[in-house]
């Protein structure tokens, strides 16, 4: 054990380990348990005590190992400990590792707060249920064991704690708003009681590389996992809502799985997440967020679920990717301002039958564009700046041959120099690395031979397979 000598004098100032005053109104009575002396509330059961101080008896400030005690008797009745009060070892400097009794239930609000506490372990069984808000935050404890009977987390319990791995176990209901914020934790599980994950639970955790998500998680909210440097990300399907920025800022996350049941992707909800490189949107979801994916640089192939439901994209909710080709499921309405916004690989886009409205810029500098297919039955309402002059100049646009008119008298569309009709609105935009049909056939009808072989140019063909029968558009 390590001794660390000082004067008498600084004892009475250093070895409470309490920062909180003793409440004479609530029945107490002090007691000496080994070389410590102990503050105890007598809780309205009347056969059970808190812990409101803890001091040392030693005449020297040592770094000790404390063993809190299952029971006490004070005046011919024994009592069981059950719960260390608010702020009853906040600031302590001299309790290293702590020992507590199977009889604990709960450890109050900032009970160890800004301690020099390394270790908390049961001795024996455990039967805690509750760790209250902040009750460790910024303490140095780097080993805990809280047992498979805790229930309830509190707001910052473990906030700017020091250790590295995060289990929680199934018997948790309930976890506070960054509860395990500011660590430098590197892997985390969650088990499978918990439904709702609070905002900021695990928020900047620059070392947190993985994590295991529950089979009952219901909700992540806000900030939930932002700032951290999760790698692979899989969102089981039980999983129905996140909230704004939960994932933002987790710069090298590279593989994400979203949940089937999700219905919304919020804002800024993978922002800044810059080596996503391949996303599927899965069907159900009706809505992609302001921001959502938001300066997604490494982001090159985007996906929508067959059957998507996808009504709205929000403003600057792919801006800067690597995206070369883009498809829109027919069900989109809405295209907000500035969505793709610097996406400067981007060749072809593929706009739903659907589309009402494109916001302001939301394909500016975005200049590399050759080909626009946009068969909706009405021009969509949009502004000047959401294509570059170049793209107006130099691209061509696609649309039903039986809307032409009103593209070419629309004051924005028919900025386009190049505008084809096409006839029918079974037009399928597709890339030269797409794959085709076997045979294709030229407008006239005339053969063209195997896809691979007859390598077409840019141009709407007829694609035949068995007896399917389509036209497309080959960009190139």
């Amino acid at each position: 054990m390590k001794k660390i000598f000082v004067p008498l004098i600084s004892v009475l100032l250093t070895l409470t380990a309490s920062a909180a005053g003793l409440d004479t109104n609530r029945p107490y009575f002090t007691q000496t348990v080994g070389s410590e002396r102990y503050c105890f509330y007598i809780l309205d059961s009347g056969d059970e005590v808190s812990i409101n101080s803890i001091s040392s008896t030693s005449p020297y400030v040592t770094t000790e190992r404390v063993v809190l005690p299952e029971e006490v008797t004070n005046e011919g009745k024994t009592y069981k400990v059950v719960e260390i009060e608010p702020e009853a070892c906040s600031d302590n400097n001299w309790i290293w590792d702590l020992v507590y009794p199977s009889t604990l239930r709960k450890v109050g609000k900032k009970s160890f707060w800004h301690s020099e506490l390394r270790s908390f372990k049961p001795q024996g069984e455990s039967n805690l249920k509750e760790i209250d808000d902040m009750a460790f935050a910024a303490s140095k404890v780097w080993e805990i064991d809280l047992g498979n009977k805790i229930e309830k987390i509190g707001n910052k319990a473990f906030a700017g704690f020091q250790f590295k791995y995060v289990r929680i176990p199934n018997s948790v209901t309930s976890l506070g708003q960054e509860a395990f914020s500011g660590n430098i934790v590197e892997d985390v599980t969650i088990g499978d009681g918990l439904t709702y994950i609070c905002g900021g639970a695990f928020s900047n955790n620059p070392a947190l590389r993985n994590v295991n998500i529950g089979k009952s998680v219901k909700t992540i909210d806000y900030n939930a996992f932002k700032g951290c440097n999760l790698q692979e990300l899989v969102i089981p399907d039980n999983v129905k809502t996140l909230g704004e920025d939960a994932f933002a800022g987790n710069k090298y996350l590279k593989s994400v799985k979203l949940s089937s049941s999700l219905e919304n992707i919020p804002d800024g909800c993978f922002s800044e997440c810059g080596y996503i490189s391949d996303l599927k949107i899965p069907a159900n979801v009706t809505a992609i967020g302001t921001g959502a994916f938001y300066l997604c640089t490494g982001l090159v192939k985007l996906e929508f679920e067959e059957g998507s439901r996808l009504t709205s994209i929000g403003v600057n909710a792919f801006a800067g990717n690597r995206l070369a080709q883009l498809k829109m499921p027919d069900t989109v309405e809405e295209i907000g301002a500035s969505a793709f916004l610097g996406s400067g690989s981007l060749v072809s886009v593929h706009f739903s039958s659907g589309l009402k409205t494109i916001g302001d810029r939301a394909f500016s500098a975005c200049k590399e564009i050759r080909d626009v297919t946009c068969y909706a039955a009405a021009p969509p309402v949009t502004t000047v700046d959401c294509f570059e002059t170049n793209v107006y100049d130099n691209a061509r646009l696609w649309v039903d041959e039986d809307a032409l008119k009103l593209f070419k008298r629309d004051e924005v569309w028919r900025l386009f120099r190049n505008i084809e009709g096409v006839e029918g609105a079974s037009i399928e935009a597709i890339g030269v690395d797409s794959e085709t049909s076997p045979v294709l056939y030229d407008l006239s009808g005339r053969r063209l031979g195997d896809a691979e072989a007859a390598d077409p140019s840019r141009g709407i063909y007829i694609e035949k397979s068995g007896k399917r029968t389509r036209k497309i558009i080959v960009t190139k």
